[in-house]
C-alpha cells in the first residue's frame, strides 16, 4: 500500500516475495501437489514477537520487497522515495502499536514448522 501511494500506481508483484507463503494452506497446497515425493512428519506452531530492530533496521528489512519499486521512483526522479518509504512504514507501525523504545516489533508473529520427509524409492 506505501509503495502503490508513492508510486501513484499498483506496482506489480515483486519477483520475489518472502510473504508468498504467507497465505492459508499456500504451504499444504504446495505439499499436497508433491504428496508422491514427500510426506509431512510433524507440524507444529509457535508464536512469538519479532524484533525488527531500529527505524533504519526496520527500513532496511522492508527494501528486500520494496527496493526494486524505490529504485524505480528514484530512476524516475522521486530523489527522496526511500525517505518516503521509510518514514510512511515506521509511522504505519507506531500506529499499529509496534514500537517501543526498544525498537519495532512485529507482535504475536505465528510460524508453522513443518517437518517433511522424501518419499523412498524401493531398489
Amino acid at each position: 500500500e506505501i509503495v502503490a501511494k508513492l508510486m501513484k500506481r499498483t506496482p506489480p508483484p515483486p519477483p520475489i516475495n518472502p510473504m508468498a507463503l504467507s497465505a492459508p494452506n499456500s504451504v499444504e497446497d504446495l505439499l499436497a501437489a508433491a504428496v508422491d515425493e514427500v510426506s509431512v512428519v510433524s507440524v507444529v506452531d509457535i508464536s512469538s514477537d519479532f524484533f525488527l530492530g531500529s527505524a533504519e533496521e526496520l527500513c532496511d528489512a522492508a527494501l528486500i520487497i520494496a527496493g526494486p519499486y524505490i529504485k524505480t521512483l528514484i530512476d524516475e526522479g522521486v530523489t527522496d522515495a526511500k525517505e518516503q518509504f521509510c518514514q510512511a512504514w515506521s509511522q504505519t507501525l507506531d500506529s499499529e502499536g509496534a514500537h517501543t523504545e526498544k525498537g519495532y516489533f512485529v507482535n504475536d508473529n505465528i510460524a508453522q514448522l513443518m517437518t517433511v520427509v522424501k518419499a523412498r524409492q524401493e531398489l
